[in-house]
């Protein structure tokens, strides 16, 4: 009985090495792809307050870290909060702002954050409408709908 040696020759499919490539491909497409879905990530108009909510929390650290209230400077007018030696500026102008339910100085306003993880209530209202309110017993703001 005599075997055919090219029975297998007609076969159709992919070796070993071209299924590797194939998934190597499309593994590269995806982690490429991921970054730009991520859920938890601040969407391209929310880059603003995700920033200021990452310096505030900055400053929510130190207060921890030290066990005393840290004092930061709202100057709205120029459109700046500032604690120690850092400052963040904002990404529109103020048109109002209130702490702790009173409408903030002309000048420069204090804002405490506390080391138990919250601060002053504070409400910024922006030139375009868009107003950012603390969170309840949290160092983070919220953006409110837009007037």
């Amino acid at each position: 009985m005599r075997r055919n040696c090219d029975a297998y020759s007609g076969q159709t499919g992919l070796t070993l090495v071209e299924l590797l490539i194939v998934l190597l491909i499309v593994s590269l497409g995806w982690f490429t792809l991921l970054p730009r879905l991520d859920p938890t990530g601040p969407r391209r108009a929310d880059v603003p307050l995700h920033e200021l909510n990452v310096f505030l929390d900055q400053v929510r650290h130190a207060a921890f870290l030290s066990g005393r209230f840290q004092e930061v400077r709202l100057d709205h007018v120029q459109g700046r909060i500032v604690w120690n030696d850092a400052s963040h500026s904002m990404h529109q102008p103020v048109t109002r702002c209130t702490i702790n339910a009173s409408p903030c100085p002309r000048s420069e306003a204090l804002l405490r954050i506390y080391p138990a993880g919250y601060m002053d209530p504070l409400v910024l209202v922006f030139a375009n409408g868009e107003q950012w309110k603390t969170s309840e017993l949290d160092v983070r703001l919220l953006a409110s709908e837009r007037r």
